[in-house]
């Protein structure tokens, strides 16, 4: 039975399990042959947002990348409060691990505690993850709940780590328009296929 975690609505601490996301962009649907590269991915990420060059992400680094911040917790193996270039291609290598392939995920949509009808959750994968992965979305049911589907139309998510925004259903433009939320798809059971998106009627 999959866990579920909660996602509030503005910035969480470092290594919490899910936090806001970092930068990516939705693609044109990509073949199923589309492969990872975490020695790439790992210097695209510290290229992007290891502002003072030290070969690290810190937390305030990681409040510009919260895509990356919500995979901290498991990133950080050393727990050193910071993600290293070696600790970066590690996480990554499991994604390739999994493979490509969409596992299922459940996002239930939330605001100050009462499930959000008619809004449109959209994952936009890390720049880091150099344009092999597909982006997803989905709109939520009378429940809050939403399933979804890759760009290319798989159902589920590859594994990755997405920005998160939220647009419709009564909820706060911010969560559309600024990156305060973010998830990590493991995949292969490795990682959370529940997320509960916690929005507040006005995020930080």
């Amino acid at each position: 039975m999959p866990r579920r975690l909660a996602l509030t609505g503005f910035v969480f601490g470092f290594g919490i399990a899910l936090a806001a996301g970092c930068g990516g962009g939705a693609g044109s649907p990509i073949a199923s042959t589309a492969t990872y590269d975490p020695d790439k991915s790992a210097d695209a990420a510290l290229a992007e947002f290891d502002t003072n060059k030290d070969g690290a992400l810190a937390k305030a680094e990681l409040d510009a990348c919260p895509g990356i911040k919500a995979a901290a917790g498991r990133i950080d193996t050393n727990n050193d409060k910071k993600l290293s270039r070696d600790e970066l291609k590690a996480r990554f290598a499991t994604y390739a691990d999994a493979g490509f392939g969409a596992s299922g995920v459940t996002v239930r949509v939330l605001l100050n505690g009462t499930p959000v009808s008619g809004a449109t959750v959209t994952l936009t994968p890390e720049k880091c993850l150099g344009g092999t992965v597909p982006g997803g979305k989905g709109t939520s049911d009378d429940t809050g709940v939403v399933s979804l589907t890759r760009d290319d139309g798989v159902p589920g998510m590859s594994p990755g780590v997405y920005r998160i925004a939220v647009a419709g259903g009564g909820v706060p433009a911010d969560y559309a328009t600024r990156p305060l939320l973010g998830c990590e798809v493991a995949g292969s059971g490795r990682g959370d296929d529940s997320i509960d998106l916690n929005l507040v009627s006005k995020p930080k």
